[in-house]
């Protein structure tokens, strides 16, 4: 048995840290450019991975070789220093990128696995210690004197490489799960963007001929005949322009009304899963995605019409992010949240006027609201500078373009196969992370002892 844990400062179990905080184009005699090595600073990583990628701005070569002396390499450790403190990323690539506002890289030594390594820093030990030794009031950030300071407990290498495997391969599952929804995601988008908004099946019965262009027709948009004897064979003028006759323009509130959250108070907000959990900005993933990882508690007063549940249309009424993707977003609440969620005013709730309103157009009118022509005409109602905010009004007089029932239902029939298939790749991932987040803590610190275990393949 050779379960033993050593521990040592951050300094003596790494080769080196790149630190290029204080530098800017303008400071070395260049600028940004359209081209070139991307440079990341600490909004750009999460623990998660990358985030906000179409803020990433570029250097050329020659700033490059300025800038970089040491270049990162795969295996190198992301960590932010603040704003916010403490995300890590493991860099799992060849390409070349430039470290820079709040952003330091770690490259271990050869007594230290890199991915090993990697996951003791997102433990919540570690995480704690950062914390502890970071300055600020407002913002916490960490120095490079206190970096190398902090303690790695860590056993020998073998070891260190298995544990990283166990992780590593949950997360990999994760990831697999993510991605699969992802491609769901897509394809329901695709779908809606090719029926509803490009009118596809209309265009082209607008130029057939014949039975067999028909047959052609349905073959080339992967559906039956009996779905595109359901679309018109032509267009007329409307206020939204030509749209495919027979299909009628109603205001949003024909259909549903607009309900918005609580302002709660910052001292009632608890990691107590004894209170009611409250959906906020964050559950938002910036493409419809529901992120339950990201629920607060509330232990403070509420209203009942301050609550929502499970399969409620939500909508994002404030943006917090510089490039306002999050302005207009919808999301609908998983039917897997079994419990009434408190929702704060940063967000809408759609309450529909019947069930049977609902049933017949929950999806379509997420579907038109996450399509980029919505969140223009979203960004016009706004108001704001700094912070843009939608009000109720905007969303109530938003013009909605509606097709048959028929058809209606039919795009939900193909949702429904979809939802289920996503509803359950989103249970796998639950159920593994907390696989992960309990086994994480054990492993790291010796209670599960993996020197006896073997597998066939431990090295990254």
């Amino acid at each position: 048995m050779n379960s033993e844990f050593a521990k040592k400062s951050l300094s003596e179990c790494i080769e080196l840290i790149i630190d290029c905080r204080g530098k800017t184009p303008k400071k070395l005699g260049g600028d940004w450019s359209k081209q070139g090595y991307r440079a990341l600073s600490a909004k750009n990583v999460k623990t998660s991975g990358l985030v906000q990628e179409s803020t990433i701005r570029r250097i050329d070569k020659k700033l490059y070789r300025k800038w970089m002396k040491e270049e990162v390499n795969r295996g190198d450790i992301l960590l932010t220093s603040e704003a916010p403190l403490g995300q890590v990323m493991l860099w799992n690539s060849d390409e070349k990128i430039v470290l820079s506002q709040r952003l330091f890289a770690i490259r271990s030594n050869q007594y230290l696995d890199s991915a090993y390594l990697y996951y003791y820093m997102t433990s919540e030990k570690y995480q704690h210690e950062l914390e502890s030794r970071s300055t600020g009031t407002t913002v916490l950030g960490i120095k490079q004197t206190q970096l190398v300071q902090t303690v790695i407990k860590y056993p020998n290498i073998l070891n260190q490489q298995k544990i990283a495997h166990i992780l590593s391969t949950l997360d990999d599952k994760i990831e697999l799960n993510r991605k699969m929804n992802q491609s769901l995601e897509n394809m329901a988008q695709a779908l809606f963007k090719s029926w509803f908004v490009d009118f596809d099946p209309v265009h082209a019965k607008e130029n057939a001929s014949s039975d067999a262009d028909y047959e052609e027709i349905a073959k080339e948009l992967g559906i039956s005949l009996e779905v595109l004897d359901l679309f018109p064979d032509e267009f007329e003028e409307s206020e939204l322009g030509l749209i495919p006759k027979g299909w009628e323009v109603n205001k949003f509130n024909d259909i549903a009304s607009v309900r918005k959250g609580l302002s709660y108070k910052g001292k009632h907000k608890t990691q107590n899963k004894d209170y009611p959990p409250m959906f906020n900005l964050g559950n938002f993933d910036r493409s419809g995605q529901y992120r339950a990882e990201k629920i607060a508690y509330y232990d403070g007063e509420y209203k009942e019409r301050h609550l929502i549940r499970g399969g409620q249309l939500m909508m994002a009424n404030t943006d917090m992010t510089q490039d306002r993707v999050i302005l207009g977003l919808p999301i609908i609440v998983p039917e897997l949240v079994d419990t009434d969620m408190i929702f704060t005013h940063h967000v809408f709730a759609i309450d529909f006027k019947s069930i049977e309103l609902e049933s017949t157009f929950k999806y379509y009118i997420f579907y038109t609201f996450i399509n980029p022509k919505f969140r223009e005409v979203a960004e016009g109602y706004a108001t704001g500078t700094t912070v843009l905010a939608l009000p109720k009004e905007g969303v109530m007089n938003f013009n909605l373009l509606l097709a048959s029932k028929g058809l209606i239902d039919e795009f939900n029939k193909v949702l429904h196969s979809l939802i289920s298939k996503m509803n359950s790749n989103r249970l796998q991932v639950e159920t593994l992370q907390k696989t992960r987040d309990t086994l994480l803590p054990k492993l790291l610190s010796g209670e599960l002892d993996v020197s006896e275990l073997e597998l066939d393949h431990v090295t990254h």
